[in-house]
């Protein structure tokens, strides 16, 4: 997280990461192909950020935003001298839309924030600290009301929906030892469809998946628990402390004490 700065505290519903080009230490970084169980919006309010989601590189602009829904494959790379700010949004704070829209995705991801959403994000987020949970959701519906208005949506492919229940049974059993036939023969597919599946829509395989899952668990426990890495290990379903240290720094580029450590500096 030291790219960024005015880092909000962590709750269990949204945190916002700012950054702007003023910053000394300011370049260019970027993030791989991950995962992460929350509603994840980009809000470029200077220069370019690029979003890497479902097999293609879309470019947000300045006034547009990125939008990144539960468990949709993505990674980024944002460019020095760029004004942006994250948002990540626990999915419940925007139910009513998921319940209306939980068989589509978006053709695109990328879209024109109203002069409403940038009156939101303006008020509340760059000229005060604001962030009450009417403030936040006033903020993700306005957006996904631009992103409705804007983006034609289609329904989820067959393909889609094996990842989305693959995702799911894993999130439900994460705890256990889990391989790629038995999932499969669980959520009902061959193993060599499932495997085809998973590649296809989500650009890597079974156990990186679930890798990215346990992690995104663990981190939740760092970030809102003061459960011990024993008892995260455990419940995440990880080998061994050893197996939990070596995946965290793969995917995270940090050690799970660090990513917690930083989270409070």
């Amino acid at each position: 997280m030291q790219y960024f700065e005015n880092i909000r505290e962590h709750n269990s519903l949204f945190s916002v990461i700012k950054h702007t080009k003023e910053l000394k230490n300011d370049f260019a970084c970027k993030l791989e192909i991950h995962i992460q169980p929350t509603i994840e919006m980009v809000y470029v309010s200077d220069g370019r950020f690029d979003l890497h989601i479902n097999g293609r590189t879309e470019t947000v602009r300045t006034g547009e935003i990125g939008i990144v829904f539960p468990f949709q494959p993505h990674g980024y790379e944002r460019y020095s001298g760029s004004d942006y700010i994250r948002f990540d949004f626990e999915s419940e704070l925007a139910m009513d839309f998921f319940n209306l829209k939980h068989n589509v995705i978006g053709e695109k991801s990328v879209f024109a924030a109203s002069e409403v959403t940038q009156y939101i994000i303006k008020k509340h987020f760059t000229e005060s600290n604001n962030l009450s949970k009417l403030n936040i959701q006033s903020l993700l519906y306005s957006a996904l009301a631009d992103f409705t208005d804007q983006i034609k949506l289609v329904p989820l492919g067959k393909d889609n929906n094996v990842l989305i229940k693959a995702i799911t049974y894993i999130r439900s059993n994460m705890d256990k030892s889990l391989q790629m036939n038995d999932v499969a023969k669980a959520l009902g597919y061959s193993e060599s469809y499932f495997s085809r599946a998973l590649n296809k829509n989500a650009g890597f395989g079974f156990n990186t998946l679930l890798a990215m899952i346990r992690i995104e668990s663990a981190k939740k426990f760092l970030r809102e628990t003061d459960k011990t890495i024993l008892e995260i290990v455990l419940e995440c379903g990880f080998g061994s402390e050893r197996s939990f240290y070596r995946q965290f720094r793969d995917i995270t580029g940090e050690t799970p004490l660090k990513y917690r450590n930083d989270l409070y500096q």
